[in-house]
């Protein structure tokens, strides 16, 4: 699966992440309804539908902190592009399953083995 030595890309990796995070909030009620949804440019890793809620998701994994905590990545544009994208999908699509919640979950490898966290709400709906 990976280059010739069998290590994971970078893209490999964060489908992993992604499919933690899936099966994560699955275990906790979550009915996942899209995954690696394109809009345009942009791309939602997760929507999930749960009690009246559409979560838009977004997940991070870092294996190491050099370069700032997972969700010390996700910057202006990334949340820029996340809130369009989300916002363009709920007004077509997600109305029908609540109201619009953009989450977070950050995955990360460690010493300690794998953590992975569930921000709820971690963007305003009306941000930007």
């Amino acid at each position: 699966m990976g280059h010739s030595n069998d290590a994971p890309t970078r893209v490999e990796i964060g489908r992993r992440a992604e499919r933690l995070a899936a099966l994560y909030l699955e275990l906790r009620g979550y009915r996942l309804v899209e995954q690696n949804l394109r809009h345009g440019p942009r791309e939602i890793d997760l929507i999930v539908h749960r009690a009246g809620v559409c979560a838009i998701v977004e997940v991070r994994f870092r294996s190491r902190s050099d370069f700032g905590s997972p969700e010390e990545t996700v910057r202006f544009r990334k949340r820029r592009d996340l809130l369009r994208a989300g916002r363009a999908y709920w007004l077509s699509h997600g109305r029908a399953l609540g109201r619009l919640r953009f989450d977070l979950i950050t995955v990360r490898f460690g010493a300690r083995g794998l953590r992975l966290r569930h921000w709820k709400a971690f963007l305003s709906a009306g941000a930007l």
